[in-house]
């Protein structure tokens, strides 16, 4: 009998040490572009390294468009395809907050009658030159029953041609290392066999 008081007692343990661990959450600040001009954003970003995400998969053809509507105002279309089944997906996100820095949030558009919930998401953008390259972070808490469970944080190395070079990626790494981003679980995305439109 004492011997079953013991080990209840260690799973108890173990799962108090379990619940109370501190989940990751998003940062509260991320080193970003001060002066931000978002018009000198727009039009299409290929993405080369991005962090894993959709139950840790990697993703072929990643690419966002940066966007002005009339009806839904300033938002990022994103492109992506599974290499599972190569089935696209496409998803769109609204610009909120937008000031004079690299730091805004966004929050996905979706249809009137999809009861999906509308979570803002955090957005930085590290660094550009509007004309060949972009470093941005992105994070969103995560919650379960009320409770923050941990997050999800997307790291992103984009440039305006599908095949920078080699020199031009070095680069986009140095940056994000220097803002304290590690690249380490980002994968390297593929556009090759991309579609031409999606």
């Amino acid at each position: 009998m004492m011997g079953l008081r013991l080990i209840i007692g260690i799973f108890l343990l173990a799962g108090l040490s379990v619940g109370f661990r501190k989940p990751e959450l998003c940062p509260k600040r991320i080193p970003h572009k001060e002066y931000f001009d978002v018009k000198k954003m727009f039009g299409i970003w290929y993405s080369h390294y991005r962090t894993r995400t959709q139950g840790n998969q990697t993703l072929n053809c990643v690419r966002s468009h940066v966007r002005d509507d009339v009806d839904d105002g300033l938002y990022i279309k994103t492109y992506y395809q599974f290499p599972k089944n190569n089935s696209i997906v496409i998803q769109r996100a609204k610009i909120y907050g937008l000031e004079s820095s690299g730091y805004f949030r966004t929050r996905k558009l979706v249809w009137k009658y999809e009861k999906l919930p509308r979570k803002y998401s955090e957005h930085w953008v590290i660094d550009t030159d509007y004309k060949s390259y972009r470093i941005s972070f992105n994070c969103k808490n995560l919650t379960s029953y009320g409770r923050v469970t941990g997050s999800q944080q997307i790291l992103l190395l984009q440039t305006r041609t599908k095949y920078p070079t080699r020199g031009l990626i070095e680069k986009l790494k140095g940056i994000a290392t220097k803002a304290g981003l590690s690249i380490e679980h980002a994968f390297k995305v593929d556009h090759r066999n991309c579609p031409l439109r999606f």
